[in-house]
């Protein structure tokens, strides 16, 4: 017997041949997006506010695309914004619906976020971000908002010389925003001075690069 329930949740059933269920219509199919537009999108987070919201205003799903430097080194707009300190930028591309991550976390500073990270993978700050960016940097580069993070990560067990792709470590990236508080909390911790990146910088080239003076003062200090 063909009942009321039967028609509303019955699968293939058919009376002399003909279907009782409605065929469902087949989803459109969705156009990959262009990989250049990626590309463009992901290099402009890293600096430019105005072209990502007019980007994302043009191609909402831009938003968790993400772009392959080569060897797997992916990267999203998000994960651009964040290694680079731009939080105005990673703040839009969450609020255009982002998956945050916790880079993105770090760097804004969200304490409770990355504490119950930490709490429930201990080791997680030993995993690079995009171009081999460590967590420590995320934390550094996110200048006021961020900087309790630094000193957490530290007492979690970070690596306070793990250097980036292009061996750029925590204390350069201090160095390169003028940040003689953490520079001093990273010096405290163990970060080496003397270490360079791959073109051969140390941190106090990169303060001097950026006209820090008072962090090439104590980086000339220690290195006198």
């Amino acid at each position: 017997m063909i009942t009321r329930r039967s028609l509303l949740f019955g699968s293939a059933l058919s009376v002399a041949g003909v279907s009782l269920t409605r065929p469902r219509a087949a989803a459109p199919e969705k156009a990959p997006l262009d990989s250049e537009l990626v590309g463009r999108f992901v290099g402009r987070s890293h600096f430019d506010l105005e072209a990502v919201r007019e980007m994302l205003r043009q191609q909402p799903a831009l938003v968790n695309a993400a772009w392959d430097w080569g060897n797997g080194d992916w990267e999203t707009g998000l994960g651009a914004a964040s290694h680079t300190g731009r939080r105005e930028i990673a703040l839009h591309i969450l609020d255009s619906g982002a998956r945050i991550d916790v880079f993105a976390a770090t760097m804004l500073g969200y304490r409770s976020i990355v504490t119950t990270f930490l709490d429930e993978l201990p080791d997680l700050h030993r995993v690079p971000g995009p171009h081999g960016i460590p967590l420590l940097s995320h934390a550094v580069v996110g200048r006021q908002q961020s900087r309790p993070l630094v000193g957490l990560l530290i007492e979690r067990g970070a690596e306070v010389n793990a250097p980036s792709n292009l061996g750029i470590t925590p204390l350069m990236v201090a160095a390169s925003i003028g940040s003689v508080e953490v520079i001093e909390l990273l010096l405290a911790a163990g970060a080496d001075p003397a270490l360079r990146d791959q073109k051969s910088r140390s941190s106090l080239d990169w303060a001097q690069e950026r006209d820090h003076a008072k962090a090439v003062q104590r980086l000339r200090q220690i290195s006198s």
